[in-house]
């Protein structure tokens, strides 16, 4: 799965409608993919909105990880990606760090939950939102950038994390000499 496939940005879409708690006629009015194919009319100034959009990080090379299951190891493969958001509007502010706080809630239909259905794992402690006024005709309005951190697993290779060949690992034989040492 490619970090541009119309899957994956519907899977940010749903996450970011469960951690902004807005319903579907809500979310299609107040979340707009930005860079899309067909773009959304710009709202007005006092409608509350969020552009999101997802994104491969050129500078970091790809994460390798390594489990032991069942006697045999798996390996994974990460590509770190960015979710930048980009939020307009009089609840602006708020909005940014209702999903800095609640995209990491755990939870089968939680923000989380939703995301690593995908493959798209949250990587924790992101900076907090940037403030600031941006210029539009002869008026200021407000905006919120925020930025998350993302790994993406990288399932090309294997077809599924489940289904790669596993590697065996193998099994100790004998257990080791163990010497406690006790000081008086």
């Amino acid at each position: 799965m490619l970090p541009d496939d119309r899957t994956l940005h519907q899977t940010v879409f749903r996450a970011l409608r469960a951690a902004l708690a807005l319903s579907a006629s809500e979310a299609d009015r107040h979340l707009l993919r930005a860079y899309a194919e067909t773009p959304a009319a710009e709202p007005s100034p006092q409608t509350d909105v969020c552009y999101y959009f997802l994104q491969t990080d050129a500078q970091s090379k790809l994460l390798q990880e390594t489990e032991v299951q069942n006697s045999q190891h798996h390996a994974y493969s990460y590509i770190p990606c960015r979710l930048i958001l980009v939020f307009y509007g009089p609840s602006c502010e708020s909005w940014a760090h209702r999903c800095r706080t609640f995209l990491y809630l755990d939870g089968r239909t939680g923000p989380r939950g939703i995301l690593r259905e995908a493959g798209l794992f949250p990587v924790p402690f992101p900076q907090p939102p940037s403030i600031l006024y941006e210029e539009t005709g002869k008026a200021f309005r407000k905006r919120a950038d925020l930025t998350l951190d993302l790994r993406l697993l990288d399932d090309s290779a294997y077809g599924s994390a489940i289904s790669h060949a596993p590697i065996p690992v193998d099994t100790i034989q004998t257990p080791p000499t163990v010497t406690i040492h006790v000081s008086e």
